[in-house]
């Protein structure tokens, strides 16, 4: 069996965000008979995690320290410390490596540790590597890329392969052919079958799952407005700290759900409980600017639930370019009042509604299908 390594401070599990994706994809490579290990910090209390004890059935997992007391101190702009701190942590798994040699190393890009550690295995074991870009780390870090620009370029130059999420975020100077658009992973299929109009969607229901940033409240505030002239409702499922309840006190229409514990149960409930779903973006660029680069996990997953999918999102991010160049209906850069309404409209109609559910299952069949995207993935390993 070839023996693929996941090396990175994020540690694969259920939940949302990269952690889940990257678990995906693991569980997926070890059923299809490669031999999966992983290597992660040893974080403080992590034995009593039970994310961290249901990885440990799954997969070989190796800890290793972010620091001990006699350590030189790790500055990842420093070829020295560096080079010397990866040392000091290969010698401390140099057996089981040695045992069980890498095919192929992946790691994300984020943080500024254990993606530079896979460069050093990488060079012992002359095998592959790939690294996974989800986010803009430079946004998400609060500082510019001239920080990081040597330390990024030590990581890409060696890099055999980039799984971008979107062809508007790269790695500054990096090569461009090494990239690959590859959709988040998703949980799967929900809804086998096509899903049929029945009279209750005249009045739309539209659920919204995800994290809440303020610049969302407004446009869910219109999309309550909205729904309501068809007498129809919104349902949020949310965890987050605003207070929804105050700010939605006025809208009647609005339902707001405690997040489920998994993904996939906050999906089923979307599929059986509303007769659209919006995964759209607020105007304000200014307040989230990584929305420029970004593309939405839960849109991959929503199309599983076989409903019509409201989109929305400024011109020049990497959304509103997949939508158009989809072709897909209910997308609107108008984030008004009127350019909403346009697409209530076509959800509150049964014709316009089968049509839009049918693009949406076409989607989950192909394009965000997880069977093509996980072979996409592996075929990716003989770039």
């Amino acid at each position: 069996m070839k023996n693929i390594y996941f090396i990175s401070e994020s540690t694969p599990g259920q939940g949302f965000g990269s952690y889940v994706i990257f678990y995906r994809h693991l569980i997926r490579l070890k059923q299809n008979n490669y031999k999966v290990h992983i290597v992660i910090p040893n974080y403080k209390n992590i034995f009593e995690d039970d994310s961290f004890i249901a990885l440990q059935k799954e997969f070989t997992v190796l800890l290793v320290p972010f620091r001990k007391w006699w350590y030189p101190p790790y500055r990842f702009n420093h070829k020295l410390l560096r080079t010397f701190r990866y040392l000091l942590l290969y010698l401390g798994i140099r057996n089981y490596l040695v045992k069980n040699p890498p095919f192929f190393i992946l790691t994300y890009f984020y943080l500024n540790y254990l993606n530079g550690f896979s460069v050093f295995l990488k060079k012992i074991f002359k095998c592959k590597l790939g690294i996974f870009l989800h986010d803009d780390k430079y946004l998400l870090a609060g500082q510019t890329e001239e920080v990081f620009v040597k330390y990024d370029l030590f990581l890409t130059q060696q890099s055999n392969i980039i799984w971008t999420v979107s062809n508007r975020l790269k790695i500054p100077n990096s090569d461009i052919l090494k990239y690959i658009t590859l959709p988040p992973i998703p949980e799967g299929k929900t809804v086998r079958e096509k899903k049929l109009f029945t009279d209750k969607y005249l009045n739309p229901i539209i659920g919204f799952s995800g994290t809440l940033y303020p610049s969302y409240l407004p446009l869910l505030k219109m999309i309550a407005e909205l729904a309501n002239l068809f007498d129809g409702k919104l349902k949020i499922i949310s965890s987050s700290k605003l207070d929804l309840n105050d700010y939605f006190e006025n809208n009647r229409n609005v339902e707001i759900i405690n997040s489920f514990k998994n993904n996939i149960d906050s999906l089923n409930f979307l599929g059986a409980t509303c007769s659209a779903i919006f995964c759209g973006y607020p105007n304000d660029l200014d307040a989230m600017p990584w929305l420029i680069s970004s593309f939405p996990s839960k849109f991959v997953e929503y199309s599983h639930t076989g409903l019509p999918i409201i989109i929305t999102s400024a011109e020049g991010t990497a959304l509103s370019d997949w939508a158009k160049s989809n072709n897909w209906e209910l997308f609107t850069s108008d984030i008004t009042l009127n350019g909403i309404k346009l697409l209530i409209e076509k959800i509150a109609e049964k014709n316009s509604w089968q049509r839009l559910a049918n693009q949406t299952h076409l989607l989950a069949e192909k394009q965000f299908n997880p069977e093509i995207i996980q072979t996409a993935f592996e075929n990716s390993f003989n770039c």
